[in-house]
């Protein structure tokens, strides 16, 4: 996902997206021979193409469009038809 956004090819419209940039991946589950307890290990290690935002905390969009109270309380995706009309401006 970091990777468009980092090559400023793309316009991120939503909220933002909360998990690490760079992290570990590729989990190995392994069960020990005489616990049985489960064991997980990473064996890889993806980085952010632009390592200088690394650091932050999400992924952020370029416009952000939260979704409302009223967006849970309906049976309808207010936040995406608010997405969608952004969208057809911008063409």
């Amino acid at each position: 996902m970091v990777y468009f956004p980092d090559a400023n090819r793309v316009t991120i419209i939503g909220e933002p997206r909360g998990q690490p940039r760079s992290a570990f991946g590729d989990i190995i589950h392994i069960e020990l021979p005489y616990t049985k307890s489960p064991l997980f290990i990473t064996h890889n290690e993806f980085f952010r193409p632009n390592l200088s935002l690394d650091p932050e905390l999400a992924l952020y969009p370029d416009i952000l469009v939260e979704k409302t109270q009223a967006d849970f309380l309906s049976d309808t995706d207010g936040q995406l038809d608010r997405i969608l009309a952004l969208m057809s401006k911008l063409k």
